[in-house]
């Protein structure tokens, strides 16, 4: 009896150090099915800045629990101009050109040996899994063997989703997966979809208990608060967060603070200085300690 082919999830970055919600969430189901017995590899990029996309890892092979993990360097030899032109008219929602398309979106990273990775090897897996959309690495590579590409898109509702080099990911591809009926609703409206479409969502690992006053202990919070992890940056909506917490922190009678942690600079305005505290990259536990409290 022949082994099974295996699985491979191809994303963009994969590390405990790596802080994206696509990532997370390959690397959470990826870790769930090889612990369940079926084989798994990781396909990623050096990179552990999703701004810089500098080789931060060796390339090849290495393990992270029962999943090998391969990856491949990023290449940034062009100067970036295209894309933040071009990025900036996108969107406005102008009429970008399919050629102007293509050079924004390789106007960034571009992971050629993953690339030829995949080319050579498809067949010997049973199927890839790509996330998100937006990225070279699901752009470029499931169009390699659409017969064995899975897609998380990760759809938002934002003009890059509407661009015309999008299309045949999403079309094209063997299945969707997505994480919530709102985005498959958006993508019915936008594309037509391949009969193998589902909403999914994403497992999550339920701990049997949190300790909550542990992490406001730990870090001295004494006050109510709010609480925001992720990615400290625009397309986030962490800007609009701070604009709101602008305007009802000052009522507020317990004198509540904004606690977040994450990556990403934390630069806030002055009126708020002294009320936003910056707890730093949290492991899995203290996250959730802090979730809790």
């Amino acid at each position: 009896m022949s082994a099974p082919l295996t699985l491979g999830f191809v994303t963009p970055r994969h590390g405990r150090d790596v802080v994206g919600g696509a990532e997370a969430v390959m690397a959470e189901a990826a870790h769930g099915l090889a612990e369940r017995g079926h084989p798994v590899e990781i396909l990623t990029t050096c990179a552990r800045d999703h701004e810089t996309w500098a080789n931060a890892h060796e390339p090849g092979v290495s393990h992270d629990g029962e999943l090998l993990v391969r990856r491949f360097r990023c290449v940034t030899d062009t100067p970036g101009r295209d894309r933040a032109h071009l990025g900036d008219r996108i969107l406005r929602g102008e009429a970008v050109s399919l050629a102007d398309q293509q050079r924004w979106v390789n106007d960034s990273l571009r992971v050629p040996d993953l690339w030829h990775h995949v080319l050579d090897n498809a067949h010997t897996y049973r199927a890839l899994v790509f996330a998100p959309y937006l990225f070279w690495t699901t752009y470029a590579v499931s169009q390699i063997d659409p017969s064995r590409s899975i897609v998380m898109p990760c759809l938002h509702d934002e003009p890059m989703a509407r661009l015309e080099i999008f299309a045949p990911v999403l079309e094209r591809s063997r299945g969707l997966w997505f994480l919530t009926e709102p985005e498959a609703d958006l993508a019915r409206s936008l594309r037509r979809l391949p009969a193998r479409h589902e909403v999914v969502g994403a497992g999550i690992g339920i701990h049997d208990r949190h300790d909550p006053k542990r992490f406001v202990t730990e870090f001295g919070i004494d006050r109510p608060f709010l609480y925001y992890a992720g990615r400290r940056e625009w397309g986030k909506g962490w800007l609009d967060l701070l604009a709101a917490f602008e305007q009802v922190a000052p009522g507020h009678p317990d004198n509540v603070v904004l606690v977040t942690s994450g990556a990403g600079d934390v630069d806030v305005p002055p009126s708020l200085r002294g009320r936003v505290v910056d707890v730093g990259f949290l492991s899995d536990t203290q996250r959730d300690n802090a979730m809790a409290a």
